[in-house]
This record gives C-alpha cells, structure tokens and sequence, in this order.
C-alpha cells in the first residue's frame, strides 16, 4: 500500500488551527488521497476531520461515538484517538486506532472545494501526529 502514496504532509503536535492552516496551503487532491491523524481532546469533546463540507470522520467521545456508531477504545481513559483515511472521488474508508472500528462512506461533498479541515466544537484538540499523502494513478 506504501507504493501508492506520495507523501505531501507531515506534521507533529499541532493545534487545530495550525493545522487546518498546514491543510489549506496543500493543492486540491479529492481524486485520492489518504490522511493519517493522532488526535489528542483536552477533555471529552466532539472532533472531526472534514473535506469540502462533510464529515468525513467525526468522533463523539462523550457518547462514544464515531460517525454516529458506537465504538470504544480499547484504552477506555485515552484522551487520543488516531485515524487513517483513504480517500477517493465516490468513498473514504476510515481505520480507527490500528484497525479496532472500520467503516466506509460515501463522498457527499457540498459542491463547495473548501478543502481538508479538522473541526471541533471547542477547539480543545492538538493534532500530534499528522500525515497527507496523494494517491498514485493506477491508469
């Protein structure tokens, strides 16, 4: 898989603006990419990454949640959850915490390219490890 990727992003111990201004300085990749991400909350909180508009992983660690299912970690007192995404043009496919809770959805962008974002409704969140890579073509 490591073959794919192109690494064009890596940083460590970020607030969440700090990284969304990393974010927006990166050019447009929604035909593939993947997003790799240790996020630290201060206190349980909601947090979320979001590419134009949508959701694409959002966890909810006071109903323990992620993406409206319930998952528990498997360190029931971490304040971190990491998150690797594959994205491409119809769907992401999300690994929680090395492969614990996986889903996938469908890409349901607004029409809006705003980009790759983490959000959160407190801005209590450090962003410890983060890493984008572009997809290779495989035409």
């Amino acid at each position: 898989v490591e073959q794919l990727f192109t690494p064009v992003l890596e940083a460590h111990s970020l607030t969440m603006e700090q990284a969304n201004e990393r974010l927006r300085s990166l050019p447009q990749m929604a035909d593939g990419m993947r997003v790799k991400a240790r996020i630290r909350q201060s206190h349980p909180i909601e947090a979320a990454i979001v590419l134009d508009g949508q959701k694409i992983f959002h966890y909810d660690q006071n109903f323990n949640r992620v993406n409206g299912t319930f998952y528990s970690p498997q360190d029931c007192t971490s304040m971190e959850i990491t998150a690797d995404l594959y994205i491409d043009r119809s769907s992401v496919e999300g690994f929680i915490d090395g492969g614990h809770f996986i889903y996938v959805i469908e890409r349901k962008a607004d029409g809006q390219p705003e980009g790759l974002s983490f959000w959160n409704n407190m801005e209590a969140i450090t962003i410890e490890d983060l890493q984008v890579f572009r997809a290779k073509s495989i035409w």
